[in-house]
């Protein structure tokens, strides 16, 4: 047996080395450097293959006493050496030339040894991602892509630096310093033993469980006739009650106090962002055909996915809308001092009811999220997602995260809830001040609020021309880039309340007009967007991107001014479907828990993919299906019941209202659960024209 393995071992050595050497012969292999010079110094890249280390002497090589005995044991059993070895990243691979320039190797192969010697340490196997880089060419200021990216398996107790003289002898090491490393590295031990802070994390969820769980049994035993709850608290945290709330589906036929249709347009552009995310998980994992990945990015067909950065401003448009037609509905007709002195109380209001949502998310994803699954790219999504989280947790949860740290956010897409927050915060107080205006003249009000919207639209075209610095990559995290489209739906929030006993203004020969200049004109701020993204930044292309907001707020605004008169047709039929509806409930705990279970996946993904349409249409239904069942449960156990408790806690006895269809004033942030008072669920459809 000894004999035929040694035999297998020359033969795949003999074989590699005939590949490497017909390869040379045959193809012009200088660009991918299998002998790299080095100032003068020649190295081979076939030596970066654990099974030619063995023939060294590893006391003469400045190597731990650890990652020595290891090796000595790892090279003394050929069948553990051929499991390592066998687990390498292999230069040249298949495909190189057309897929991306990283070979993941084998992880689980590599991660599944562990091997007792009779003499000597435990040997477990250490998989580094990416961990030998291989450059095209030396030069200075090498990128990604003048490398390709290998990853490889050694003993746990070898770091880079004594892989490195494993390798090339002293005087070489130095010069190879920067091709190897071991930041993202893993053994079958790795995350396998949860910490403290893990399993304080994990008691919370466990008693909020238990008491879900109680409170449901409760409610159950009442609603049989069993037993009589005496206080609604007892059912706060009930997934009876909660379920009944989030699947309540309600009809209206015009009411101006229920525009059914924002549900449809959250849960549109919820799925567009979504989209989005999940193809741009494709820029960290390999690929089969790199150049169509990238070529795709420059096409303009691609559209479909680029323009879904205008899916966010669709939620703070709405967002806006939602605060005006809330406040004008009851607040705004108190007296001035007393509307005043109610902002903290809103604010506080608003602020409890969004935040033990993103709390139970940052103790998940920080603590505990670590423990689930495993995969090369683990240590890295790890690092990359709770170091900044730790370190600026509480910029979180004042919502300062997109002015303090926005090139290290917690999560990235957290920056939309500071956003958010701070319109909210700047948008009271405007308010007030068109509380006040709408008392003394309607048209003066609706004439302030153009000219401040104008103002909202130049502030971004300015910073970004005299600021380039400030967003180079035109991520617009800031809150000043969303004023105008913000504050577009509040007008037309504040119009529609306002003016609800005025007659729709177009005919119906103008409405099929309207409508069909609205589509256009969201259809051409998609490809006026993308082609601003594939263009080279310019200064043209930063003041169209602010340009593009204000059409596409007009054209969402035209949408609900007539879907809220009933002039909608089959499009509001469409989007105050009853699913729609319920979908809509879910898209605040959809949005912050949909990038956690694209990573995950990402996690899992062991090797390189192929790269098309319909690979992300896939990838996409699943990671809905997959976000909307953990969104469920989120909603239920964290989102309706402190919403519950919230409105006991500062709603005293007050019976609730029953008109709850809008939501609070967030696009995003959750509209408040139906009130119960309704045994019978209704669907009703409207139908088309």
């Amino acid at each position: 047996m000894r004999a035929k393995m040694i035999l297998v071992q020359f033969f795949v050595f003999v074989s590699l080395i005939s590949l490497i050497s017909a390869f040379k012969s045959n193809f012009d292999l200088s660009p991918l450097n299998l002998d790299i010079n080095y100032e003068g110094e020649d190295i081979d890249v076939s030596n970066f293959y654990l099974q030619f280390l063995c023939g060294g002497d590893f006391t003469t090589r400045n190597v731990s006493d650890a990652c020595t005995n290891q090796m000595q044991a790892v090279c003394d059993n050929r069948e553990i050496l051929l499991e390592m070895s066998d687990a390498w990243s292999k230069l040249p691979y298949t495909g190189m030339i057309r897929s991306t320039k990283q070979d993941w190797g084998s992880f689980d192969q590599c991660i599944n040894i562990d091997y007792q010697p009779p003499i000597g340490l435990r040997v477990l196997g250490k998989y580094c991602l990416n961990g030998i880089a291989i450059p095209t060419e030396i030069r200075p200021n090498l990128t990604i892509n003048d490398v390709y990216l290998l990853s490889y398996c050694v003993p746990d107790s070898c770091s880079a630096s004594d892989l490195a003289n494993l390798i090339f002898n002293a005087s070489s090491q130095t010069i190879i310093s920067n091709l190897i490393n071991d930041i993202y590295c893993s053994t079958k031990e790795s995350d396998s033993t949860i910490d403290t802070s893990g399993i304080i994390v994990a008691v919370i969820f466990c008693f909020l469980l238990l008491i879900s769980t109680l409170a449901t049994a409760l409610d159950v035993l009442s609603h049989t006739g069993q037993l009589k709850i005496k206080h609604p608290s007892l059912t706060a945290f009930s997934l009876f009650t909660n379920g009944r709330k989030l699947s309540q589906i309600t009809y209206t036929n015009g009411s101006s106090d229920q525009i059914l249709v924002i549900h449809g347009l959250k849960v549109i552009s919820m799925m567009w962002i979504m989209a989005a995310h999940a193809a741009g998980a494709f820029g960290v994992l390999p690929i089969f055909n790199e150049d169509e990945g990238k070529q795709f990015q420059t096409k303009s067909y691609s559209v479909y996915l680029q323009a879904a950065y205008l899916g966010v401003d669709t939620f703070f448009f709405i967002s806006g809308f939602l605060l005006a037609f809330q406040y004008f509905k009851g607040p705004a007709k108190k007296p001035l001092i007393v509307q005043v002195a109610s902002l903290p109380g809103i604010a506080l209001h608003r602020y409890l009811r969004v935040t033990p949502v993103v709390l139970m998310f940052y103790l998940f994803t920080t603590f505990l999220m670590k423990y689930i699954g495993s995969g090369p790219l683990k240590p890295a999504i790890s690092t990359y997602y709770t170091e900044p989280c730790k370190e600026n947790w509480w910029a979180v949860f004042l919502y300062i995260q997109n002015y303090y740290n926005p090139t290290d956010l917690c999560w990235t897409h957290l920056w939309y809830l500071s956003a958010d927050w701070q319109l909210f915060l700047i948008g009271l107080v405007i308010m007030v001040a068109m509380a006040w205006q709408l008392k003394r003249n309607f048209k003066h009000l609706m004439m302030g609020m153009a000219v401040l919207n104008g103002l909202f639209l130049l502030l971004p075209i300015y910073s970004k021309l005299q600021f380039p610095d400030f967003d180079e990559m035109n991520e617009e995290y800031d809150t000043h880039s969303k004023l105008v489209t913000y504050f577009m739906g509040v007008t037309l929030g504040c119009y529609l309340r306002t003016q609800k006993d005025k007659p729709y203004f177009f005919r119906k020969g103008w409405n099929i007009s309207m409508w069909l200049l609205s589509l256009i004109t969201l259809f051409a701020c998609t490809i006026v967007l993308n082609e601003v993204k594939i263009q080279t930044d310019s200064q043209l292309s930063r003041a169209l991107l602010v340009l593009v907001k204000p059409f596409w707020c007009l054209g969402l605004g035209f949408i609900l001014y007539s879907c809220s008169h009933g002039y909608g047709g089959v499009v509001n039929w469409c989007l105050t479907a009853g699913w729609m509806q319920v979908v809509s409930r879910l898209t605040f705990c959809m949005y912050i828990l949909h990038l956690p279970v694209i990573m995950l996946w990402v996690v899992s993904k062991r090797g390189r993919d192929h790269f098309s349409d319909y690979t992300m249409f896939y990838y996409f239904c699943g990671h809905l299906i997959v976000t909307m069942i953990v969104s469920a449960i989120w909603t239920l156990m964290f989102e309706s019941p402190f919403i519950a408790i919230e409105r006991l806690v500062f709603g005293g006895s007050r019976k609730p209202r029953q008109n709850r269809e809008l939501g609070n004033s967030a696009g995003i942030p959750p509209p408040p659960p139906l009130e119960p008072g309704s045994e019978k669920i209704t669907i009703v459809h409207k139908q088309p024209y």
